[in-house]
């Protein structure tokens, strides 16, 4: 492990990187499918990419922060 004080917080953004990543192939796959998708299904995806963008942007800043020598 990395004795960088960006570390912890680049690495906790790993998960959140993949769920983007998945969520982009789902959305893809619904767009190309012939069956049609609600809006209630759209609103629930809609809401966790909110939320893992939220995350990302908070780790996001923290490394920032910690590279910069700034304590949160």
């Amino acid at each position: 492990m990395s004795h960088n004080p960006a570390f912890r917080p680049l690495s906790d953004m790993e998960d959140d990187i993949l769920a983007v990543t998945r969520w982009a192939a789902v959305l893809n796959h619904l767009g190309t499918s012939e069956h049609g998708v609600s809006n209630d299904e759209v609103w629930v995806i809609s809401n966790v990419l909110r939320d893992v963008g939220k995350r990302l942007a908070s780790s996001w800043d923290e490394a920032f922060d910690a590279a910069a020598g700034r304590a949160r």
